[in-house]
């Protein structure tokens, strides 16, 4: 009897051990796996699940999802299936240093297994603005270089660097060389600010004048990524500013040979001892189109009149041919109708310059520039219609004459002149007078005589006289019953 009951026990003990094997399951499981970071924001990238259920019967689900909401899945759920490697489409769309990536696998029965990886999502800097701006002009040269980025940016990654180098005006190139330091960047996070220094700046500033300039920045941001691609610009300096012209002595004759190259402009002043309310006096002679303007300051830009002048004037001037001893100053050989005359303008201040260049910015031969201003007025005394009744002119500098004509009337003013001395006379008409201007000897002998515009338009001569002695300037209208005034003035150097 005992054999038999040990072996009903020993049965017994089998089939719990095999209930108990038969009631364990094993978990399900997953794991996720990617690319290294970080990724650029909007460029998808593949990730991949690989799961098991478990002991679970049935088909399970993936589910992905990221922390915080820093970008999209496609599909963000797969299933149910009974794969056990998917993919999915990750696009980042938020930039954040820590994304945590997750993939939930669901067995039938419910059961979960979750599996993480964490990315950093950034995107590629670019540059939202510089100054100097691209294609800006007349850039000054103290300016430092300003980079500003649309993101926070790693400073010991940033290089600014100076690709090409031009002569301005225009900021297009062809570039050459670039001869510039530049020191490292301040500020940030997001703007930079770097000093820069061009060795050849004369005199010494950041940048030099009229010249243009190719920059290129690269970096990368706070987050690691880089730049797609350097930024490139360009810009150009302002022009240098003009040297103070000639200045003009007190007495207001300047006899100049020069030209004036086409698109170029001479300035002459401010006339010593002038002041604002002054009369100016001014006339370019020679044989080319010139255009004469009053200015309130020097220009190197020429233009036609007004060309932002205070007075000008374009082909007032006459053509006239002077018998000896009155001959035409310098080297100039003939004087051109086109020739420009200022009478009697207003002075608005001690700093007016004179401006002169070729009608249309053209190209200008040799000429003489006459400039004077007038602060001490006098009046003619009548009879002075012959040498003999002459009125002297006055023995102070800078004198105007008030003048007036009746029908057949003429005024004569003497003055003394030694061998060589330039003598530069103008007459401003009041309107309706037609005046016409000579120079005529001790004698009375006509030696210059003048008549190139039409009322109210100033006549003048400038010549040198090759011999001393008394000449007188006489004053007339054009027709022998015309009346007027007129404003008179004489200088002598």
């Amino acid at each position: 009897m005992t054999a038999p009951l040990k072996r009903g026990l020993s049965l017994s003990a089998l089939a719990l051990v095999i209930g108990l094997v038969s009631c364990t399951t094993v978990a399900p499981s997953v794991a996720l796996t990617g690319p290294a970071g970080p990724y650029i924001v909007n460029t998808p990238v593949t990730l991949t699940a690989t799961g098991s259920p478990g002991s679970g019967a049935g088909l399970w689900t993936y589910s992905f999802s990221a922390s915080p909401a820093c970008g999209t899945f496609a599909p963000a759920t797969i299933g149910p299936t009974n794969l056990t490697t998917v993919t999915t489409q990750f696009t980042p769309t938020t930039q954040t240093v820590n994304c945590t990536l997750s993939v939930t696998l669901t067995t039938a029965s419910g059961r979960t297994a979750t599996a993480s990886i964490t990315r950093t999502v950034a995107a590629h800097p670019i540059v939202t603005s510089t100054v100097p701006a691209n294609s800006t002009s007349n850039v000054s040269v103290t300016s430092e270089i300003s980079v500003t980025f649309d993101q926070a940016m790693d400073p010991a990654t940033l290089v600014l660097s100076c690709t090409g180098e031009a002569a301005g005006p225009g900021h297009g190139g062809p570039f050459g060389a670039c001869n510039m330091t530049i020191g490292s960047p301040t500020g940030g996070p997001t703007t930079f600010t770097w000093a820069v220094g061009d060795p050849d700046a004369s005199p010494t500033t950041n940048l030099q004048f009229n010249r243009a300039y190719q920059m290129q920045v690269t970096g990368s941001s706070a987050l690691g990524l880089a730049m797609a691609a350097p930024f490139v610009w360009a810009f150009a300096t302002e022009v240098a500013p003009l040297p103070p012209p000639p200045s003009l002595p007190a007495c207001a004759i300047v006899s100049l040979t020069d030209s004036v190259g086409s698109g170029a402009t001479d300035n002459f002043g401010p006339m010593a001892g002038a002041t604002a309310g002054n009369q100016a006096w001014g006339y370019v002679q020679g044989p080319s189109d010139s255009i004469l303007r009053l200015m309130a300051a020097a220009t190197g830009t020429p233009s036609n009149c007004p060309g932002g002048s205070i007075a000008c004037d374009d082909d007032d001037g006459a053509s006239y041919t002077p018998t000896s001893p009155a001959v035409l100053p310098g080297t100039i050989t003939s004087v051109s109708v086109f020739n420009s005359l200022l009478g009697n303008a207003a002075m608005t201040a001690s700093t007016n310059v004179w401006t002169v260049n070729g009608f249309g910015g053209g190209a200008m031969a040799n000429y003489n520039f006459f400039g004077h201003f007038t602060n001490t007025d006098f009046t003619e005394t009548e009879p002075n219609g012959t040498i003999a009744t002459a009125n002297n002119v006055p023995a102070v500098p800078n004198w105007r004459i008030g003048g007036s004509i009746t029908a057949g009337d003429v005024d004569y003013f003497a003055f003394t002149a030694a061998v060589n001395d330039v003598i530069f006379v103008v007459v401003a008409p009041d309107p309706s007078f037609d005046s016409v201007i000579q120079l005529r000897s001790s004698t009375d002998t006509l030696l210059v005589s003048v008549d190139g515009g039409f009322s109210v338009d100033p006549e003048g001569y400038a010549v040198r006289l090759t011999a001393g002695g008394t000449y007188y300037i006489r004053v007339h209208h054009f027709s022998s019953t015309g009346t007027g005034s007129y404003r008179l003035t004489a200088c002598k150097q």
